[in-house]
């Protein structure tokens, strides 16, 4: 059977560093969540490789339901975020998918 968290260590090497957890998957949304704190208690926000980003952005990088089903890659070419408030603790990002 599929599993999308081992998907994701496999092929993502960085979604295992951060401790990514798939918390829910249907035919409509993917909810993501990750603890990943620095030194300050708050999630790394202000770097190219920041945590906000990568768990922001992994949705797209995302397989249908198998592996085996990828036929294209995702490349983010280009990005603008702005970090309005700290993030303190675990956090999570919901990708409400598209049907093609």
């Amino acid at each position: 059977m599929f599993s999308l968290k081992e998907y994701l260590y496999s092929h993502i090497p960085l979604t295992r560093a951060m401790e990514v957890e798939v918390d829910s998957i249907s035919d409509t949304a993917i909810t993501l969540s990750a603890p990943n704190i620095n030194h300050c208690e708050t999630v790394f926000g202000g770097s190219a490789l920041s945590s906000l980003y990568s768990l922001g952005v992994l949705p797209d990088s995302l397989p249908p339901s198998q592996p085996s089903q990828i036929q294209t890659a995702h490349v983010i070419q280009k990005n603008s975020m702005e970090y309005l408030k700290t993030v303190q603790g675990g956090f999570t990002v919901t990708c409400n998918l598209r049907s093609e």
